[in-house]
């Protein structure tokens, strides 16, 4: 697997060289990039809790975060079908990767307001959502509430823990069947 700064540069070279379709690449780098020193404690705290078997899908869906993901492709990166995708997690005491993907997109809409101070409606655009009330509807969902552009550090804290706690164990915040 490539570090964040090898995709960054391999999205740059292709963009240098003209083609345009990898400008949605050099994005997702950036946004992928924005706070990464945060990104990278939460996967630290994460990985601290749970078998080292569950880094490689924990760092591929933060990675993912910054856009539109489906739990199919997560398991086309492993090789997988969905339902081994789902199994190992159980198995490694991870939520399901759906409802870890809503987590870590969370994770990624909370540092991007955070950063960018930009209202919720610019940063939910930036991510790929269809519009901002799916953005609202998934904060409301995973946290209670929604998100403003105001966020301080305490808010970012208490963001961070309600990811980790959702990531380790069977907390269902996307919906669906248990």
């Amino acid at each position: 697997m490539q570090s964040a700064g090898d995709e960054m540069a391999a999205a740059v070279t292709r963009v240098k060289q003209c083609d345009i379709g990898d400008i949605r690449a050099l994005e997702l780098a950036i946004l992928q990039n924005i706070d990464a020193a945060r990104v990278h404690r939460l996967l630290a705290r994460a990985e601290a809790r749970t078998p080292a078997a569950a880094s490689p899908i924990l760092r591929l869906i933060f990675r993912r975060a910054v856009e539109p993901c489906l739990v199919a492709d997560l398991a086309a990166d492993f090789a997988v079908t969905e339902r081994s995708l789902q199994r190992r997690c159980r198995r490694l005491g991870l939520a399901f990767p759906k409802d870890l993907l809503a987590l870590a997109r969370v994770f990624a809409v909370a540092r991007l307001l955070h950063w960018s101070k930009r209202p919720l409606s610019s940063v939910a655009l930036a991510m790929g959502f269809s519009n901002d009330a799916n953005c609202h509807r998934l904060l409301r969902r995973v946290l209670g509430s929604t998100l403003s552009r105001d966020m301080t550090s305490d808010d970012m804290d208490r963001v961070e823990e309600v990811v980790l706690s959702g990531i380790v164990g069977p907390a269902r915040v996307a919906g669906g069947r248990a």
